[in-house]
């Protein structure tokens, strides 16, 4: 959740029941004395299911009433489209459930989207980021606010060991041949940058600085 005085903006709204352990965000939100009604930007990274799912029974209308949704253009033709999910391996079953799945939670939130181009700043101080290849309309995010930076890289990066083994590829990648060029680009910008680095999966807390030394890249979480 990013607040920037004018506007509370979440990036991605979670897994809900998809996984065991997660479908806390609504709880999280009362915990700071937030509402549902409170989010007025919603950032969505991409359409995989668990950085957009819907319990069933809500599953026909958007989670935040007052919210303008926000995803990359290239994002929404690719899952709305009938073109194949070169995800590997090949799984035709999983690629018939990705697909509707993903056409049910954006269906969800249609009348309140704003389809996007990489490069343009959403807010002030909120910029996107085109990182194709997780998905060919994957975003990641450059915040900014009073000299320090914080690059979302959503799932440009996974795991930890995709820092230090940036060739590395996941079953969830759909265009292998950008994943790598994409992951040492926002390597470098955070480096360069000295910017903390946020990502979705990686082990709490998910933030760290990224380092290059021997001509490796090096992740260090950030202390807590």
């Amino acid at each position: 959740m990013i607040d920037t005085g004018r506007h509370r903006v979440l990036v991605d709204t979670g897994s809900g029941p998809l996984l065991p352990d997660a479908g806390n965000l609504f709880r999280c939100l009362r915990g700071e004395r937030m509402d549902v009604r409170d989010i007025d930007v919603v950032i969505l990274s991409h359409a995989h299911p668990d950085h957009m799912r819907r319990k069933p029974e809500r599953a026909r209308c958007a989670a935040f009433p007052n919210a303008r949704y926000v995803m990359l253009r290239a994002e929404w033709e690719y899952w709305m489209s009938d073109r194949p999910i070169a995800a590997p391996p090949s799984d035709e079953a999983r690629e018939a459930r990705m697909r509707a799945a993903a056409r049910t939670n954006l269906s969800a939130v249609q009348a309140q989207l704003d389809l996007v181009d990489p490069e343009i700043e959403i807010l002030e101080g909120v910029s996107t980021v085109p990182a194709f290849g997780h998905t060919p309309g994957h975003m990641a995010l450059d915040i900014a606010s009073n000299g320090e930076r914080l690059l979302f890289a959503g799932d440009a990066i996974i795991d930890p060991i995709d820092v230090e083994h940036p060739e590395s590829v996941s079953v969830f990648d759909h265009q292998l041949e950008y994943v790598m060029a994409t992951r040492l680009r926002l390597l470098d910008k955070a480096a360069r940058e000295k910017a903390l680095v946020s990502t979705s999966h990686c082990p709490f807390p998910g933030l760290a600085y990224v380092t290059r030394e021997d001509a490796r890249w090096h992740w260090q979480p950030m202390a807590i």
